[in-house]
Formats: structure tokens, C-alpha cells, sequence
């Protein structure tokens, strides 16, 4: 569910490559800690294919953050699960994701 929902959403309104590449790479991230397993596994296994290159990008805080405030409670699982995760990676990004969720909830 996630990773076909992510990758709906990134390929609207862009024609940039490196725009499209950060999105995908988003949306496999996320999938890796996706509700259900079958995705987790597949998400976890295309992540780490040599062959596709997926990469973290700064910007990925902010294509998860998005899924954070979503009515649909397995995106908000599957993206704060990212988040925490990617940030143990990206953790200079910690103190401007951290300011960024407190404005989503106040």
C-alpha cells in the first residue's frame, strides 16, 4: 500500500530526473517500513540492489514528513518509522525535522 501510494505521488508535476530519483528513492525508503511484510521485504531488498542506486537525500525528511500528518494510519506508521530510521543516517537533519513535526502538530 504504501510504496504504490508513494510512487503515485512522486511522479506528479516533475520532469527533473534528480526530482523523480529523490522521490523514488522516498518511496523505497518508506517502503522498508511498510505495515505489511510482503512490502517491508520487497521495499528492504530493492533498497539494497546494487543496480538501482537508491541513495538518501537530504529532501527525503520532507517526502516523509508529508506522510506523517495522512489519514491513513499505515502511512503515518510506515513514514515515522522512516523518518527515525533515516535520521540515525542523516542525523544533522535531526534538530530541522524535529522543528518541522512540532509545527505539523501545533
Amino acid at each position: 500500500k504504501v510504496l504504490s501510494t508513494a510512487l503515485s505521488i512522486m511522479v506528479y508535476e516533475s520532469s527533473d530526473v534528480n526530482t523523480l530519483a529523490n522521490r523514488l528513492s522516498t518511496a523505497v525508503w518508506m517502503s522498508k517500513f511498510d505495515v505489511v511484510n510482503n512490502v517491508q521485504v520487497a521495499g528492504t531488498a530493492l533498497w539494497s540492489e546494487p543496480s538501482c542506486e537508491f541513495r538518501t537525500h537530504p529532501g527525503i525528511c520532507d517526502g516523509l514528513l508529508v506522510h506523517v500528518v495522512s489519514p491513513q494510519e499505515h502511512l503515518q506508521m510506515a513514514a515515522s518509522l522512516a523518518i527515525a530510521n533515516i535520521l540515525e543516517e542523516l542525523d544533522d537533519c535531526i534538530g530541522d525535522v524535529l522543528e518541522k513535526l512540532m509545527n505539523l502538530y501545533i
